[in-house]
């Protein structure tokens, strides 16, 4: 069983990184990291200086790769947003072109973090990719390079291409690279809905390859999107990728080069380049790249199973024909009996929500004694793989424990039987809930039946013989196999925010070893249970001991500076209610804890508080353009601009009633067709560079009243210095939308 769980988790590793020196035609990760280096030297918010010069960057050095870029500069609104977004594209004519192929990344960051893996990566591989692509043959299609600006708030980049660009209209397959960590394997985690043809080709078209369609059925019932999403809009086909390893660095000033892997960067680029010229060379016409979508998962490299989820009915009904089959020879050998396998069945059940409850209460319990608990993304935290080796070697404690008092009691069959009927019922759930996952329940449990059956088939039924060892040994190994890599890439992708469930998991795949576990020796079980109770404690007390934080496990918190023109009065705030060592020296005794709608008026959250010392800060420029009253309606044009170093601005009313309808632009917030207003506040990027013309229509001698507040990276120098710094084992606390950053608000009354 040790093996077949190191074999799942070596599947899971990304590729070495290949040198600078390798040959011309392949991707390396060394080479692709000199552009990294340039492109990820610091944040870059849209509309920033600091954008703009990624995007000359990467102008220039498609320009040095002889291809001609474009600059797609519009202004893209939603309800909530409205964007200056300035989009890089590049084409590569094919030689008997059907459909363009897309390869897509964003250019833009959040507030603090320098961006190497969201999503610097993906854009440094797609000009190493290129560079590639010159030294082989030319692609039958035409292969487009789309960096998008805005994706951090609402891919607003993606919308104005897909909305905007006559180029849009030219793809037939799309490719997405994102990024959610560090590190780990580039997973192919979303396709297009009807996936048949795109899978099938996936397949071919690259080798190493780690993909489930769990991940699939999952991502479509969350509520998270990518700019893929905005190009399945389109009713694109296509794939996207991201890797989920070290989620902590996240959205972080810990996703910069020093915390990334050349391997993921290469896992990326090999995905990237072999999908390029695989799918680059096909007929992609739209119709053709649409079949039946298809359950697929990577089993042993390089193969990947995959068929139509319409068998999915067909095997569970297959399932239930062979649990049936077992019943009914068990009965007659009389090797079950109806009683004890729901007792055996009861147990079962006992054991997963015991386990799972056990782990739930004591996260709940240690989860806030580590000092980042709940500053991080998901709420992760350093050391969250000690906890996690703990909580399952307690899961396999349950699951073992008094195994040999209840093979005794009950009966070897009837204690390997009667968990099958909670899978069973699992199978049949998640054939119509969750099918791209099924098979994660089916594999194991179609197989489990066959070893089951022909043992109970056998002249004696022992299941002590050679061969009933080695056939179950057979029909197990897919299981353990599959269920260490869920285990693992819902680990990565969710953290230890679902660590119940995923002890619960382990627990229901023991569910299928009752059978082998009744060949271990006596009194082993009490053994194992013993080992698994220890090395839970071990890995358990590890984590707490290590919970200090270090420069290398740093503590993350957050203080922000806001200045109000209306009053000259100034406030610390921070997201924090409560105060540790560094930032307890802005507040006094006198701190509250209470909303901001004057400075953030997209949180209603209960923040810390205080005065502090008022240094005039520069606040957004608003001025009247024209202000007509034509019957019952006034129309009132503004000039909207907020100062160079703003990364972001926003508007905001406090009585939106008998507001009719904001434009941006020209660009309409809201949907006007539908009669649906815009949502205040309005969050605006990309209009430090240049003014916005906000043209607002409502009721005939109506007030507006209009805050206008910006957030600028940094808290004024001449203030901080009269503090002690941060240490250097904590950092600006990652996930939110700013922090060590400086507010400033004025109330404009037209």
């Amino acid at each position: 069983m040790g093996l077949i769980v190191l074999l799942a988790l070596y599947q899971t590793q990304p590729p070495e990184a290949l040198p600078e020196s390798a040959d011309s035609t392949l991707f390396s990760s060394e080479r692709a990291m000199k552009h990294l280096r340039v492109i990820a030297s610091e944040p870059h918010v849209t509309g920033t200086p600091a954008a703009a010069r990624v995007r000359d960057y990467l102008c220039n050095q498609l320009c040095a790769l002889g291809l001609e870029p474009v600059v797609q500069k519009t202004t893209i609104t939603s309800f909530t947003q409205a964007a200056v977004v300035e989009n890089v594209t590049a084409t590569i004519k094919g030689t008997a072109n059907t459909k363009a192929i897309l390869l897509a990344g964003h250019y833009d960051t959040v507030f603090l973090a320098p961006g190497a893996n969201d999503d610097g990566y993906s854009l440094a591989a797609i000009l190493e990719t290129v560079r590639a692509l010159k030294a082989h043959p030319p692609l039958k299609n035409d292969l487009i390079m789309l960096f998008t600006d805005g994706e951090e708030m609402g891919m607003l980049g993606a919308k104005a291409f897909v909305r905007q660009s006559p180029m849009a209209d030219e793809v037939g397959f799309a490719m997405n690279f994102e990024a959610r960590g560090s590190g780990g394997p580039s997973m192919m985690f979303e396709t297009n809905d009807q996936n048949g043809w795109v899978v099938r080709e996936f397949d071919q078209a690259v080798p190493k390859k780690f993909v489930t369609s769990l991940t699939y059925a999952l991502y479509k019932r969350l509520p998270l999107n990518t700019d893929f999403s905005v190009f399945k809009e389109k009713a694109l086909s296509g794939l996207n990728f991201a890797h989920g390893n070290c989620v902590i660095d996240y959205h972080s000033v810990r996703d910069d080069v020093a915390h990334m892997d050349l391997r993921t960067m290469q896992h990326h680029g090999e995905n990237m380049l072999s999908s390029a010229i695989h799918f680059g060379n096909l007929d992609l016409n739209l119709n053709a790249t649409k079949a039946p979508d298809v359950v697929y998962f990577s089993f042993l490299f390089p193969s990947m199973v995959i068929y139509p989820v319409a068998w999915n009915l067909t095997i569970v009904v297959v399932a239930t024909l062979a649990f049936a089959f077992v019943l009914f020879v068990g009965f007659k050998k009389q090797r079950l009996t109806l009683s004890r396998l729901f007792i055996a069945l009861s147990i079962f059940v006992l054991r997963v929500v015991l386990a799972a409850g056990v782990v739930y209460v004591l996260w709940n319990w240690l989860g806030p004694l580590q000092p980042e608990y709940r500053l991080y993304f998901l709420d992760a935290i350093h050391h969250s793989d000690l906890y996690l080796g703990g909580f399952l070697a307690l899961g396999i404690a349950f699951s073992v424990l008094f195994h040999r008092r209840l093979v005794e009691r009950l009966g070897v069959f009837n204690l390997a039987i009667g968990p099958l009927i909670l899978w069973l019922i699992l199978a049949w759930l998640a054939v119509f809930y969750l099918p791209g996952g099924s098979y994660i329940v089916l594999v194991p449990l179609v197989l489990t039946l066959v070893g089951a059956a022909l043992i109970l088939l056998s002249k004696d039924g022992d299941i002590f013989s050679w061969r009933s060892v080695m056939l179950m040994a057979l029909c197990l190994t897919p299981g353990i196999f599959l269920f260490t890599q869920i285990i693992y890439i819902l680990y990565e992708l969710v953290t230890l925010s679902v660590v119940a469930g995923l002890i619960g998991l382990t627990v229901i795949l023991f569910g299928t070893l009752q059978l082998p576990l009744s060949i271990l020796p006596q009194r082993s079980d009490g053994l194992l249970a013993a080992v698994g109770l220890v090395a839970a404690a071990s890995l358990i007390a590890l984590g707490l001991f290590s919970r200090t934080p270090s420069e290398r496990f740093p503590k993350p918190n957050s203080i922000l500076y806001a200045y109000d023109a209306d009053d000259g009065r100034a406030r610390w705030i921070s997201w924090e209610t409560n105060p540790d060592e560094w930032t307890g020296q802005f507040f006094s005794s006198a701190r509250e804890t209470r909303s901001l709608p004057e400075f953030l008026p997209f949180t209603g959250r209960p923040l810390l508080t205080d005065s502090a010392f008022a240094v005039s800060c520069p606040t957004p420029d608003v001025r009247v353009l024209s202000d007509e009253t034509i019957d019952s309606v006034r129309t009132l044009k503004l000039r909207v601009q907020s100062t160079q170093d703003a990364q972001m601005l926003i508007l905001n009313t406090d009585k939106p009633e008998g507001i009719h309808r904001v434009r941006m632009n020209g660009k309409m917030m809201g949907q006007e067709a539908r009669g649906v207003v815009p949502r205040w506040p309005i969050l605006c990027l990309g209009m430090s560079s240049e003014a916005a013309e906000m043209e607002v229509t409502l009721a005939k001698g109506r007030q507006f009243r209009l805050r206008a507040i910006e957030i600028a990276r940094g808290i004024p120098e001449v203030i901080m210095n009269t503090f002690k710094p941060r240490p250097a084992w904590m950092i600006p606390r990652p996930s939110v939308l700013v922090s060590d950053a400086t507010i400033a608000g004025k109330t404009y009354i037209f």
